[in-house]
């Protein structure tokens, strides 16, 4: 009598992968009043400057800062900031870009690999 061989066994569960890194941006020489924020603190922000060389310019109620970040921006549009790192530079966390979480409308500008060509809220149909 010949035995059979039971199937082996599933490969193992590959470990949930950790989530993306906050999008952040840094204030090379905050102004006295957006340095003084506590952490935590939100600011409105309009991006200003499309990004070149890693820098952005955004307009905010501190003025017009020169950001840097590695995180793909729009050229333009609404953007929600929290301070969240203090010292001699600031980080900001980016907590919204044109009203929705950073990665899905980054996701619908088309900016990062994902649902591109929706429309954003509000945006009409078609609108380029």
């Amino acid at each position: 009598m010949s035995e059979i061989a039971p199937p082996p066994p599933p490969p193992p569960t590959p470990p949930p992968s950790s989530p993306a890194a906050p999008p952040t941006v840094v204030v090379a020489n905050p102004p006295r009043g957006l340095a003084d924020l506590a952490i935590g603190a939100r600011l409105d922000g309009v991006i200003v400057t499309p990004e070149k060389a890693g820098q952005i310019e955004i307009q905010t109620a501190f003025g017009r800062l020169t950001v840097q970040t590695g995180f793909p921006l729009p050229k333009e549009g609404p953007l929600q900031l929290q301070v969240s790192l203090k010292g001699p530079h600031l980080q900001l966390l980016i907590t919204s870009i044109n009203g929705l979480p950073p990665l899905a409308a980054l996701r619908v500008l088309g900016l990062i690999p994902g649902a591109a060509g929706a429309t954003l809220p509000g945006a009409a149909a078609g609108a380029a």
